[in-house]
């Protein structure tokens, strides 16, 4: 003998479903767009307070590179590029703008470089941006021709290895043509063939470079 079968339910009738609440909408609406804003403010933050402080650029430290190792690494880093750019001022006035205290002050987000101590061979300096900075070792120091530059921490755990290096050649017009080949391996990603990305960043360089001429030297802007 078969048991009786429970009709299935009916389907609730449209008058009993809850009704639409635009309000509830608009509350999600803003929650979403709060916290699409919020969580970038919170990281910029974050990064801003981990680069204040003297310390900061030698938090996390990199292998820093002399001698035979800083000119290979140039040559091998993962990720490696060269940029030329030419101003119309002396070497002197070129030379002290980019290895003075005033180097790249003229980019949005670049304090410039502080130098703990002399300035010339030997000596430690760190350059701080918007979200990082980075405490560097001067390795070469030819005054006026060619100044370089190793990486020896940051403020986050970024940075495995740095080296950067300008050559400063007279022209014939009495200008300058500095030449900056820059290398890095970064840490986690260091693996990957970064160098692929030397195309995209080298007119980034030049650009950073060149802004030099309306904030360094206003008299190239005529």
């Amino acid at each position: 003998m078969t048991e009786p079968q429970t009709p299935p339910a009916k389907p609730a009738s449209p008058s009993s479903y809850p009704a639409y609440d635009p309000a509830a909408d608009d509350k999600l609406l803003y929650t979403i767009a709060t916290a699409v804003v919020a969580v970038p403010a919170v990281a910029l933050g974050f990064l801003v307070l981990t680069a204040k402080g003297p310390k900061a650029p030698f938090r996390f430290k990199a292998k820093a590179l002399e001698g035979a190792d800083f000119e290979d690494f140039l040559d091998k880093g993962s990720f490696r590029v060269t940029a030329k750019v030419k101003f119309k001022h002396p070497v002197e006035k070129v030379w002290s703008a980019f290895t003075g205290e005033r180097a790249f002050s003229w980019i949005p987000g670049v304090k410039g470089i502080h130098y703990v101590g002399e300035q010339g061979a030997g000596a430690t300096r760190y350059m701080k941006t918007l979200p990082l900075a980075v405490g560097e070792k001067v390795v070469q120091f030819d005054q006026g021709k060619l100044f370089g530059y190793t990486g020896v921490g940051a403020s986050l755990p970024v940075l495995k290895q740095l080296a950067s290096q300008y050559t400063f050649e007279p022209t014939k017009r009495g200008g300058t043509q500095l030449t900056w080949r820059l290398a890095a391996t970064p840490k986690f990603i260091g693996f990957l063939p970064l160098r692929l990305a030397a195309p995209f960043v080298k007119p980034l360089l030049k650009f950073g470079a060149k802004r030099a001429n309306g904030v360094i030297f206003p008299a190239d802007k005529k």
